[in-house]
C-alpha cells in the first residue's frame, strides 16, 4: 500500500499499545488482525483518489453511499441550529442584516419576522425561591438575569439567554453560543411579603386546577440536582413530568428548540369560547402544536386531545388551551399562575394587532383576565425594550 496507507498502517500498529516482553508477540493474533485490516487497506487508496502510477482509474471516486434522510419536517419544529443557521446565510448573502428591523415584526431578530407580539414572561407566585432557583439554574441550566428586593416583595427573573428582542452587539453567527442570541422569554419568581422583621408574613394563594405545566425543550438537564432541591416525578417515560416546590409544575423534554420555554398550558371550561376570547382580545392566532423533537418522536408527547394551541408565531411561547376533564366541576385560575406579560409592537407596523394596540394605546401596560381568570399583562414594546440588556448579567 502506498501513499497515506502507510500512515494508517503505522496508525493501526502504534494503536495495538506495547507489547508484554514477557509474553511476546502472539502470531495468530496478528495474522488475524492483518487479515482483518486487509481489504480496507487496499480499498483506501481509491477512496481517497490515489491510483498506482500507469493506471487508468479516475483520479477521485465520487461517494455513493447516500445520505440518511433528514428528519420529518413540522412548522411547530423551530430549532435553535436551524434558525441561528437561518439568519447567518441570509446575512452572509446580503438579504438581510443584523441590526434592521424586519418589516411588520417586534424587534429585529430574523426568527421573530412574522411577530407583532410576543410571549415574553411567566410569572409564578411562590411564598419562597431559593430551592427554586437553584433547580433553575443548575439543573435545567437557566441564567438570572434580573433581580428586585423591597420590603413589599421578593421577585428573580431567570432565562435561557438573553432577553432583548434585537441581536446582541457580541453575537456573532456561527461563533457565538446559541445561550447569547436574544429573544429569549422568561421566568419569574414572585414573592410577595407584608410587615417587617419578626411580623414579616408571606402572602401565599391557593393552588387551584387551572394551571398544568410550563413546558421546556431542553438541550440537556442535570436531573440530579433537581431532584437534591426538592423535584419529584411525576412521569418519566420518554419525557419528564416534574412537581418543583411548592408544587409548581414543569414538563421536560429533551430536544431542541430556538428558546427552551415553549408553553404554558391551563384548562379551561369551553375551549372554542375562550381560543375565540384570545384571538379577539390579545390578537392571538392558532398555531401547529410546538415540537422539541422530530414529529412522531417517542420521546415527545403527542398534542392533547382537544386541546389549542394559540400564540404569534412559530417558534416563539404560546398558550395550550385543555378542555377540562369530567372530574373538574369548575375551574379555578388559582394563585401560583401571577400573570403572562405579553409585549406588542406598538410602532406603525404593528397596526395590525388592533385588540392589543388598543390596550396600550394610552401608554403603560393594562391587565386583562380571560373567561377563566387567568391574568394577562400587555406591554408596549417601546416600554420593555428599555428594561431589558442584550446580556445575560444581572440587570
Amino acid at each position: 500500500v502506498w501513499g497515506p496507507g502507510v500512515v494508517v498502517l503505522q496508525g493501526m500498529r502504534l494503536a495495538q499499545g506495547p507489547r508484554s516482553r514477557a509474553r511476546g508477540p502472539s502470531p495468530r493474533r496478528g495474522t488475524l488482525a492483518a487479515a482483518c485490516h486487509l481489504p480496507l487497506l487496499l480499498a483506501l487508496p481509491v477512496a481517497l483518489g490515489i491510483t498506482a502510477p500507469g493506471t487508468n482509474r479516475p483520479s477521485r471516486v465520487p461517494h455513493t453511499t447516500p445520505c440518511p434522510p433528514e428528519a420529518p419536517e413540522h412548522t411547530g419544529f423551530v430549532s435553535r441550529r436551524r434558525a441561528l443557521t437561518t439568519t447567518a446565510a441570509a446575512a452572509a448573502a446580503g438579504t438581510m442584516s443584523l441590526s434592521s428591523r424586519p418589516v411588520h415584526a417586534i424587534g429585529t431578530l430574523e426568527p421573530l419576522r412574522e411577530a407583532r407580539a410576543l410571549v415574553a414572561d411567566t410569572v409564578l407566585r411562590v411564598p419562597q425561591q431559593d430551592d427554586l432557583i437553584r433547580i433553575l439554574q443548575e439543573s435545567f441550566l437557566m441564567t438570572v438575569v434580573g433581580r428586585k428586593v423591597t420590603p413589599e416583595l421578593e421577585m428573580t427573573k431567570l432565562a435561557f439567554g438573553p432577553t432583548t428582542l434585537d441581536t446582541p452587539a457580541d453575537f456573532v453567527p456561527g461563533v457565538s453560543s446559541l445561550s447569547r442570541w436574544g429573544g429569549h422569554a422568561s421566568i419569574t419568581l414572585l414573592t410577595e411579603k407584608s410587615g417587617t422583621g419578626d411580623d414579616e408574613v408571606t402572602t401565599q394563594y391557593e393552588l387551584g386546577n387551572g394551571l398544568q405545566y410550563l413546558q421546556l425543550g431542553l438541550p440537556d438537564m442535570r436531573l440530579s440536582k433537581a431532584l437534591q432541591y426538592g423535584a419529584r416525578p411525576l412521569y418519566s417515560y420518554g419525557w419528564l413530568l416534574l412537581s418543583l416546590p411548592y408544587e409548581v409544575p414543569v414538563q421536560v423534554i429533551i430536544g431542541d428548540v430556538r428558546d427552551p420555554v415553549m408553553l404554558t398550558c391551563v384548562k379551561v371550561t369551553d375551549v372554542t369560547e375562550s381560543a375565540a376570547w384570545y384571538r379577539s382580545n390579545l390578537g392571538m392566532r392558532d398555531l401547529p402544536f410546538p415540537l422539541a423533537r422530530p414529529a412522531g418522536s417517542q420521546f415527545e408527547p403527542p398534542q392533547p386531545p382537544g386541546s389549542l394551541f394559540l400564540g404569534y408565531a412559530n417558534g416563539t411561547p404560546g398558550v395550550l388551551l385543555l378542555p377540562k376533564s369530567k372530574q373538574d366541576r369548575t375551574i379555578e385560575a388559582g394563585g401560583l399562575l401571577r400573570c403572562t406579560r405579553i409585549v406588542v409592537d406598538d410602532s406603525d407596523t404593528g397596526a395590525t394587532v388592533a385588540p392589543l394596540l388598543g390596550l396600550v394605546s394610552q401608554g403603560g401596560e393594562r391587565e386583562v383576565r380571560d373567561p377563566d381568570g387567568y391574568t394577562y399583562v400587555v406591554e408596549p414594546y417601546s416600554s420593555y425594550r428599555k428594561t431589558v440588556k442584550d446580556s445575560v448579567e444581572l440587570q
